[in-house]
């Protein structure tokens, strides 16, 4: 909430949304290398995935600068990379197949259950799967698995497909592999 408030509070004009979520978002993206690197990983996995959702912050529906907000795009998906592993549980990321392209996921699996559901967790219009950490702990916690991926036009898929309205067949995708 301090994050939230203090960002805000320092915008004046649209055009430096971007720039001073990014800021923040790197602050979080340091203390989460430096935490890494003295042997903290869950403080380094706290504050990496934080760093990812303050990107996405910064991208979100910023369409002024094209590059900046791909740039901060980018940033929020390697922070949440190099947050996965080491978050608990885990998330790996995958890559499946569609329509000649891919849809990026994070795929974490609840620990002690050697079957569990998996629950695809979908993003909302301009979401994106960096974002969706809090749903998946939900699920994770009742022994369910979780995938949550960036839809056709959202996160890493808005620069592949257009956002579309029958969202379903990205969805069966993921259940058939």
């Amino acid at each position: 909430m301090t994050d939230f408030q203090e960002v805000t509070a320092g915008i004046e004009r649209w055009a430096d949304w971007c720039k001073v979520w990014s800021a923040r978002a790197e602050v979080h993206e340091q203390l989460g290398l430096q935490a890494f690197d003295e042997g903290y990983s869950v403080s380094a996995a706290d504050h990496l995935s934080r760093a990812a959702v303050y990107y996405h912050f910064a991208k979100f529906m910023f369409v002024q600068d094209l590059d900046e907000m791909r740039a901060a795009h980018l940033k929020a998906v390697r922070c949440r990379q190099l947050a996965a592993p080491l978050m608990r549980p885990p998330a790996k990321r995958v890559e499946i197949p569609f329509e000649g392209g891919v849809i990026a996921g994070l795929l974490r699996f609840p620990s002690g259950i050697d079957r569990p559901p998996i629950v695809v967790i979908v993003p909302g219009l301009d979401s994106a799967k960096e974002e969706l950490g809090s749903y998946e702990l939900l699920l994770l916690e009742r022994g369910m698995a979780t995938l949550s991926i960036d839809g056709p036009g959202q996160g890493e898929a808005e620069y592949a497909f257009p956002i579309r309205g029958d969202y379903e067949t990205a969805v069966r995708v993921m259940s058939h592999r």
